[in-house]
């Protein structure tokens, strides 16, 4: 009975300590691997440890990665999109006009370079390399 007792308390106790959850920091190209440990909400990011078993950071953490939680809960973080406007404000625009306006604009860039720099026609060696045999 006593075994039990001792179990059962072990299991508890495992069950009160904040669970770490292994991830990658994004924050620069090495993506190293990081630990964390989650509210109770699962929300936020409360702690930050360096991951030991990853096989290209091997427990190391930056500046950068242990700070991951001010980055991604900091009070002036940017939510949506925004334009300018004339008088050098910023106005909140939705997704989905985000995304059509940029994508105008870009084709738009795409238009004058091509018609500025036109697509070089092949040479007959061109031709002939891979012509069928």
């Amino acid at each position: 009975m006593n075994e039990t007792n001792n179990k059962t308390n072990a299991k508890n106790a495992a069950d009160d300590q904040p669970q770490w959850h292994r991830t990658a920091c994004i924050l620069c190209s090495l993506n190293c691997g990081v630990k964390v440990q989650l509210n109770e909400a699962g929300t936020e990011i409360v702690r930050t440890k360096g991951d030991d078993e990853h096989p290209a950071s091997q427990g190391y953490l930056c500046n950068k990665a242990s700070r991951l939680n001010y980055y991604q809960n900091r009070q002036d973080r940017i939510l949506e999109p925004l334009r300018r406007t004339p008088a050098g404000t910023y106005e909140t625009i939705s997704w989905d006009t985000a995304v059509t306006e940029i994508a105008a604009k870009l084709n738009a860039i795409k238009a004058s370079v091509r018609a500025r720099f036109p697509r070089p026609r092949p040479c007959h060696r061109h031709r002939l390399r891979y012509r069928r045999r």
